[in-house]
């Protein structure tokens, strides 16, 4: 045998969170009605997904969007009773994305974490600008 021992192929616990470099968790969500898994949003753009308080961040999205060549969504998700776009239907939001009242987690089309924030940042717009340019290598 190559490697540790091990007694199943995932072990008797997944404890995946949103992490830079990992792929995003999944979440069972409802969206207007109609239930998908989390992993159905990001396709063909960065998605920022924020809990049900991230008003400012999906703002910043819509700023950055606007002011770049590159497009950005945003959600806001929580409990049916929050107002969020998206219903975690699980429960799941906070254990797996685990970020503060105020966080959000910015994921690339191929559904990998690129970047994170554990709470509101004083300029949301500037924060993500700055994570798109990292992210992309743009110097400008």
């Amino acid at each position: 045998m190559i490697g540790a021992e091990h007694t199943g192929v995932i072990g008797e616990q997944v404890d995946q969170h949103a992490r830079p470099g990992t792929r995003a968790p999944h979440l069972w969500l409802d969206h207007d009605g109609r239930r998908i898994g989390v992993h159905d949003l990001f396709h063909d753009a960065f998605t920022l997904v924020t809990g049900p308080s991230g008003d400012e961040w999906t703002s910043a999205a819509a700023e950055v969007t606007a002011r770049t060549s590159v497009p950005v969504r945003a959600y806001r998700v929580g409990p049916a009773a929050s107002g969020a776009e998206l219903t975690d239907v699980e429960s799941e939001w906070a254990t797996r994305y685990r970020l503060g009242q105020g966080g959000a987690a910015l994921i690339r089309p191929d559904g990998y974490v690129a970047w994170r924030s554990e709470e509101l940042r004083a300029h949301p717009a500037a924060a993500l600008t700055d994570a798109l340019r990292r992210i992309l290598s743009v110097t400008a």
